[in-house]
């Protein structure tokens, strides 16, 4: 009969124990080189404003740390990004201030002064007379001048006209518009500017003895009358003297003189004719 033995429990052989070994080893390697790999685990997020807020009213030595942000470390690059645009801000094309307006005193290029002359009248009613009045202006730009003069004149009447001793206490009243522009030489302005104006003239007079008239309605005396007229003309201004506070200068004129069909009290225009003229003035100007 046969005897079953059993079977010795086999004897680790030294080549697998060192195997295992080994094996060992190599798990607990890579365990922790997995760890080391791994990331860390997520920082919580920073605490809010609400909670500073509410931890500033504590002493120091009572608060509790709160979380933030971690600070980034200023590096080259970034300072020289900084640095860019801050240099980038500098050379930037500077905005130009608007400088500001000048301040202008009142009226200022305005003028104010006297004007008087005399000339001679084409055609056989009015004789040569003198005429004085004021002068007001303005000068658009350095070498032009716009100018009001209103003038008055004492008239006076030719013999052969017909007038003398019936049209009393003739006088004239005007207002004389007038552009004028100096000629330059070389960009410097010149004595001479060349003008061009209107004239807007009333004659009046008194009747000696009254005049009675029928107007339809019946019967009236007549006092005084007037008629108007109008005078364009071209003509040279002069400079005679010329400072900051004072200007002295003259003015030829001529023109033609056109006078209405009728006077203001109905009559028919049959002593006052269309005529020339030519003046001679002074003229004074006061800049503001």
């Amino acid at each position: 009969m046969s005897r079953m033995r059993a079977a010795a429990p086999a004897q680790m052989r030294p080549a697998h124990a060192l195997c295992l070994a080994i094996s060992l080893l190599a798990a607990l390697s890579l365990t922790s080189g997995c760890a080391m790999l791994a990331p860390s685990p997520p920082r919580s997020a920073a605490d809010g404003l609400r909670a500073a807020a509410k931890e500033t009213k504590k002493k120091p030595e009572d608060q509790t740390p709160l979380v933030v942000e971690p600070r980034q470390e200023t590096s080259d690059v970034s300072s020289t990004v900084v640095v860019v645009e801050h240099e980038a801000d500098l050379d930037a094309e500077p905005v130009e201030e608007r400088p500001p307006a000048p301040r202008h005193r009142f009226l200022q290029g305005w003028h104010a002064g006297l004007v008087g002359g005399t000339g001679t009248i084409g055609g056989p009613t009015l004789a040569p007379a003198g005429e004085f009045g004021l002068k007001i202006g303005m000068t658009p730009s350095r070498a032009s001048s716009l100018d009001l003069d209103l003038l008055t004149a004492i008239q006076r009447f030719q013999t052969g006209s017909g007038l003398v001793g019936s049209f009393e206490q003739p006088i004239e009243f005007a207002a004389d518009l007038s552009y004028r522009h100096q000629l330059t030489r070389a960009g410097r302005p010149l004595a001479i500017a060349p003008l061009v104006g209107m004239r807007f003239a009333t004659e009046t007079w008194n009747y000696r003895n009254g005049v009675v008239a029928d107007d339809g309605s019946g019967l009236w005396l007549i006092k005084d009358d007037m008629i108007d007229a109008y005078s364009p003309y071209v003509g040279l201004g002069l400079t005679l003297h010329e400072s900051r506070r004072f200007r002295l200068g003259a003015a030829v004129k001529t023109g033609v003189s056109f006078y209405d069909k009728h006077s203001y009290q109905g009559f028919r225009n049959d002593a006052f004719p269309t005529s020339g003229f030519v003046q001679v003035q002074l003229e004074t100007a006061f800049p503001f």
